[in-house]
């Protein structure tokens, strides 16, 4: 007998119809990184009012997605500074 698929309910919240959606679905993992970097990442959340698990999901998320060259992004510098230096 096949059931009827339903919205997931947990208790007071309902659950979306794809609740494992990659985008925001968060996976454990364990890695190792120096303990400069870890406090470095600590002290800018604090002074961002945000976690430091958080902050370090955004930078990873920005350098990973960005899929500019190495020549775009002199580029793009060359131009500010022209721009800047008139």
């Amino acid at each position: 007998m096949k059931r009827k698929a339903s919205k997931m309910k947990y208790g007071k919240v309902e659950v979306p119809e794809n609740p494992f959606d990659p985008k925001t679905t968060k996976i454990k993992v364990t890695s190792w990184f120096d303990a400069d970097l870890i406090l470095m990442l600590k002290d800018k959340a604090d002074q961002e009012g945000t976690k430091y698990q958080t902050l370090m999901n955004h930078l990873l998320r920005d350098a990973v997605m960005k899929h500019e060259s190495l020549e775009q992004r002199l580029e793009k510098i060359e131009r500010a500074l022209k721009v800047k230096t008139g």
